[in-house]
């Protein structure tokens, strides 16, 4: 055992103190007078691995992850010996003595030889349980309800008037018509597969039965995103949607019940900042029919939990979002956890509704019934998205490490001296770590020193949404933090108002903190400028145009010429410039390179070196947690 955090750090690697203290309560609690010290050294060290799990962004440790494995070691340094786990059954015996299981006290439960905090294990508890009930589903009827169903298939052509009529499944629509009768509906698709161009016309549909049900009031829709910017895209895809849709003559009493602005699930849920619980609860539900929730991958298991404990058992949820994108920065891995990607097909009841709305004919599934996957569609077809960087980042999220790499090499810059300019040119640029500094030179160059030259903020806003540096990590030579340093050095050399580290006229900013006193999110990107009097303020765009705060009332911000791939969730730019470490770093994996890749429209440029590249996409780091297991075995 050890005589301190200090000592613990000394002999295994990545431990934080966090870690530590964790694991001595726990084993204060249950082992004070337990004189087995090898038992009490497996289980002090199962209990740091448990919070040390949780760090990663696991809901749980699986004791078989870690039974007769070494872990915590430092190759490079032999000091560090990390610390070797006993066998399964010796394990397994282990926890047996602590009289957790069935102990409703006990801040631990151990559940198919997964060890949880009992919060995490009552988040995915509460999650399983609620989706169950919202997974029921009553199909329409061909007999029973034949008018019904002629009048949808009457709204579904005018929201796709321009359908192909061919042997290719339209998911689009196949989403929309499945919705109907639904509580539960998860639509999953990446970049430019038009998930909020469908579920746009989801929610008109949604309406419309509803209509036709003879109801007197319309239903109560509400949208939420995870983030500040996140909401915002979705409140401008779906205003873009209803005006689309006003062009095709659709019902203007139904676009008109369409909701136009998204909110954080903060928000939603009516965040107080004194207090651990939010104004809407189980005790307190939501006033809402249809829930909207975009940006899924996001969410983590206890935010998800909060959404769905607040919604009434009625309500319909609609969860949208990218499965092969990065998993939420905390706890869990909703998206891979509640969109199989191995979809089998749908009931035969939901096929039959889906062909008699749509005229889509899907694939069924006959043995649904022991895992149904009904509830979620595919947007398999990409309608923007298209062209060499498609095929880079679907190289990239299969991990075709060669693949991927060759396509790289065919677009990579070979400086020809020193003097040379780096022009990015074409979808798809290509540069080795060392010539970082000319890469970062030439951002400034195209992009970032035109800022401050604008006369309003809002060319400044385009210019700044038309691209950004996105880097894999905070730290580092390669890392958001130094790579925000030097691009303001260099700016600096040719504008003297330019003051690193402190407000100038064009610091583009990013609020790293919620704060509901000036209506500023964790994620919101802004601008400082001079107002008419030359003072300096803070502008954040929104969907009524540009919101101005004063600098004093300004929550906490960093500089964000660059920022992390993590952050860009929820976010698009015309062009990104993604910059990799030099050396491999735990943090990279197919899926964020991937999500950093998508984060671009039109154009992708990386700066990264072979053997970093083939590492991260060589990596497999799934999220641990007993969330899908619980769904198929309630399912």
């Amino acid at each position: 055992m050890y005589h301190s955090f200090e000592n613990c750090k000394q002999h295994l690697l990545d431990i934080e103190a966090i870690d530590y203290f964790f694991a001595e309560k726990i084993t204060e609690k249950y082992l004070s007078q337990d004189s087995d010290n090898h038992r009490v050294s497996q289980l002090f060290h199962v209990f740091l691995a448990l919070q040390y799990y949780l760090r990663q962004g696991h809901t749980c440790l699986p004791l078989n992850d870690i039974a007769e494995t070494v872990l915590w070691q430092d190759q490079d340094n032999l000091e560090t010996t990390g610390f070797k786990f006993a066998s399964l059954a010796v394990l397994s015996s282990a926890l047996d003595t602590l009289d957790i299981e069935n102990n409703e006290n006990s801040v631990l439960v151990l559940e198919n030889q997964s060890l949880y905090l009992r919060r995490y294990w009552q988040f995915e508890n509460d999650v399983a349980h609620c989706l169950l009930q919202k997974m029921q589903h009553k199909c329409l009827n061909a007999s029973e309800n034949a008018s019904e169903i002629e009048n949808l298939k009457k709204t579904i052509k005018q929201l796709f008037p321009t359908a192909q009529q061919n042997d290719e499944i339209d998911w689009q629509q196949v989403a929309v018509s499945n919705a109907i009768g639904r509580n539960l509906n998860i639509i999953c698709g990446g970049p430019g597969t038009g998930k909020t161009y469908t579920v746009a016309r989801l929610l008109v549909m949604l309406q419309a039965a509803h209509r036709l049900k003879g109801a007197d009031v319309q239903l109560n829709i509400q949208m939420a995103a995870p983030t500040g910017k996140a909401a915002q895209r979705l409140t401008e895809s779906i205003v873009g949607a209803k005006m689309q849709l006003l062009s095709q003559n659709v019902d203007f009493s139904l676009l008109t019940s369409i909701p136009e602005e998204a909110k954080t699930l903060h928000r939603l849920l009516g965040y107080r900042p004194r207090s651990l619980d939010y104004r809407f609860n189980e005790n307190n539900p939501l006033d809402c029919d249809v829930l909207l929730v975009d940006e899924v991958s996001m969410i983590d298991i206890a935010m998800m939990s909060r959404v769905l404990r607040a919604l009434n058992p009625d309500a319909c949820l609609i969860l949208l979002g990218d499965a092969d994108q990065l998993p939420s920065v905390e706890t869990g891995n909703l998206i891979a956890d509640l969109a199989n990607k191995n979809h089998q097909g749908y009931d035969q009841a939901s096929a039959q509704q889906i062909q008699q709305i749509s005229g889509q004919s899907v694939p069924v599934n006959n043995a649904s019934s022991t895992c149904n996957h009904s509830h979620i569609t595919f947007l398999l077809k990409t309608h923007r998205f298209k062209g060499e960087i498609a095929r880079l980042a679907k190289a990239v999220i299969n991990r075709q490490a060669n693949t991927s790499w060759q396509l790289l090499e065919s677009y990579t810059f070979v400086p020809t001296s020193s003097a040379d300019v780096i022009k990015f040119a074409g979808e798809i640029n290509h540069f080795m770590p060392t010539i970082k500094d000319a890469c970062l030179l030439s951002a400034c160059q195209n992009y970032y020193k035109k800022i401050a030259r604008c006369l309003e903020v809002e060319s400044a806003f385009a210019i700044l949404n038309a691209f950004r540096i996105l880097c894999a990590t905070r730290a580092g030579s390669l890392g958001v933090e130094q790579v925000n340093l030097i691009i303001e050095q260099q700016l600096a050399r040719n504008n003297a108002a330019i003051r690193i580290g402190r407000h100038y006229h064009g610091r583009p900013i990013m609020v790293v903190e919620n704060d509901y006193r000036s209506g500023l999110f964790n994620g919101d990107v802004g601008i400082v400028w001079s107002d008419t009097q030359g003072r300096l303020q803070a502008c954040f765009e929104n969907a009524n145009g540009i919101k101005k705060v004063s600098l004093a009332r300004l929550p906490k911000v960093e500089t964000v010429y660059a920022m992390t791939i993590h952050k860009t969730q929820g976010s698009e730019f015309s062009h990104v410039l993604l910059m990799l470490p030099e050396q491999d770093n735990k943090i990279l994996s197919p899926e964020l390179i991937y999500t950093g890749i998508t984060r671009a429209k039109k154009q992708v440029s990386i700066l990264a070196a072979k053997h970093v590249w083939y590492q991260a996409l060589n990596k497999k780091l799934p999220r641990h947690s007993g969330l899908a297991m619980k769904l198929a075995k309630i399912i």
